[in-house]
């Protein structure tokens, strides 16, 4: 069954991700037999956080995935009543933040992703904010307010994954709420001189104001970078001593919810900060990509976070 955001992308005459939601392993057949092109992406219906997303290389790993997601309870709580059968989509993908009023969307925040693959699920490692959109991401902006258009989104905050490919933006999906899972303000006012929290507010609280952001161009000062810290293997955190190593990069601005000595840590690929978050704010975009460079160097030797073996 083709999803409601791809048949009003359809409608409205956008390019659009092809895919399908199944409910039965029959459903899930049927739809595998006029599927043309390998890998594609199976995935919760509704969840958060890569929770149950895999890249699946042929029609058994297809089936495999369908059945370790249908009918468990997601990190929403709920039931998966229907599982998301998507194309591959090859390109960069980005995140597009917006605070909409009466039908317009303000751009709030733009990012690009560094997604690895890690045992055939992806897995966010961080984003990093665009100061200025290139022509090709202005181009990806501007299919987001088309994609909010032709779903109806008229109020309220949106968080919208597009990927950029070679033959140009492809929605992956909308969320119809603000970007998660740590919203401290602190780190965002710092980069864009807001949060969108505080946009949601002022829309409610001080529409005038809120109105008065359309005529403004978008184009924070600074670069901010949000990285979901990661532990390199699941186990029993038993020392934290790389994260003073971490605090010493140029750029660094806080770490929030860390996990304490003795904790399980055990799905370390989900994008829900269970390991924690780093916050890096400079006007310099390459010296943040350093830094991080450097980090992501550091979890993945296990030296930033020491774990054990679970009754070790």
């Amino acid at each position: 069954m083709t999803s409601k955001a791809e048949l009003r992308t359809i409608r409205a005459g956008l390019a659009h991700t092809r895919g399908g939601v199944v409910r039965t392993e029959e459903e899930l057949t049927d739809l595998l037999a006029s599927w043309a092109s390998y890998p594609l992406v199976v995935k919760p219906f509704n969840s958060a956080g890569s929770d149950g997303c895999r890249i699946c290389a042929t029609p058994e790993e297809a089936r495999t995935a369908f059945w370790a997601i249908a009918g468990q309870r997601n990190l929403m709580g709920e039931i998966n009543e229907g599982v998301l059968v998507q194309e591959f989509l090859a390109g960069s993908q980005y995140i597009v933040n917006t605070v909409s009023m009466d039908g317009r969307h303000l751009l709030a925040e733009l990012y690009a992703e560094r997604i690895d693959r890690v045992e055939g699920s992806p897995v966010l490692r961080h984003i990093t904010s665009r100061t200025t959109p290139d022509e090709h991401e202005q181009e990806l902006v501007d299919y987001t307010m088309s994609c909010l258009d032709a779903l109806g989104f008229r109020d309220g905050a949106a968080h919208t994954e597009v990927m950029l490919t070679a033959d140009g933006p492809r929605l992956v999906e909308v969320n119809s709420r603000l970007m998660g899972p740590y919203l401290s303000p602190d780190a965002y006012h710092c980069g864009f001189g807001y949060s969108s929290p505080h946009l949601v507010a002022e829309r409610l609280l001080r529409p005038e104001d809120f109105r008065n952001r359309f005529d403004l161009p978008y184009g924070p000062a600074h670069t901010l970078a949000k990285v979901f810290l990661r532990a390199h293997r699941p186990g029993v955190l038993s020392s934290a001593d790389g994260l003073r190593e971490l605090r010493r990069l140029p750029g660094f601005h806080s770490v929030a919810r860390l996990p304490q000595v003795n904790d399980v840590l055990r799905d370390t690929q989900l994008t829900t900060g269970s390991c924690g978050t780093a916050f890096f704010v400079h006007e310099d975009a390459e010296l943040i990509e350093h830094s991080l460079a450097v980090l992501h160097e550091i979890e993945d030797s296990g030296t930033l976070f020491q774990v054990c073996e679970v009754g070790g």
